[in-house]
């Protein structure tokens, strides 16, 4: 014999309803005027409440937004991967920047950067001269102390 109870069922109906009012985007009446370095104050302000999601912390860490017109916060990431934690927590991001910079017209888009500069692996050769073609300096110090690379 096994018994059910009615409140648990409204319980976790509760439970249930107030995960989804977190989902929901944040209607805040305010229209306050804030500048990129604002938004980014703000953003790492909420960086720091994030716990035990680490590839969301280093997305928004190494993809910033950048404030756009309308208050559309353009965040480009570098993979689907990115992409995907950013979406899932889009919603609670927005709300929480919506009351800290008191605009309730921010919104968030995420792209997906497009890979323009497709590099190829380097052949060690490679790789040293294109080092000492952006460090002049190098090519100095190789010569100075006779260096030669191993292959």
């Amino acid at each position: 014999m096994s018994h059910i109870s009615f409140s648990s069922f409204k319980q976790k109906k509760e439970e249930k309803t107030e995960i989804e009012k977190q989902d929901l985007l944040v209607s805040v009446d305010l229209n306050e005027k804030f500048t990129q370095e604002q938004m980014i104050m703000a953003w790492n302000k909420y960086i720091r409440t994030i716990q035990g999601k680490n590839l969301l912390l280093n997305t928004m860490e190494s993809c910033k937004p950048t404030l756009t017109a309308n208050y559309v916060l353009v965040q480009s990431v570098d993979n689907t991967y990115q992409e995907k934690e950013m979406q899932n927590e889009a919603n609670t991001l927005v709300n929480f920047l919506r009351k800290e910079l008191r605009n309730g017209q921010i919104t968030l888009s995420i792209q997906l950067s497009e890979m323009t500069n497709m590099t190829k692996a380097m052949t060690p050769n490679e790789r040293l001269k294109r080092m000492t073609e952006n460090h002049p300096a190098l090519k100095e110090l190789r010569e100075q102390f006779n260096l030669e690379l191993d292959l």
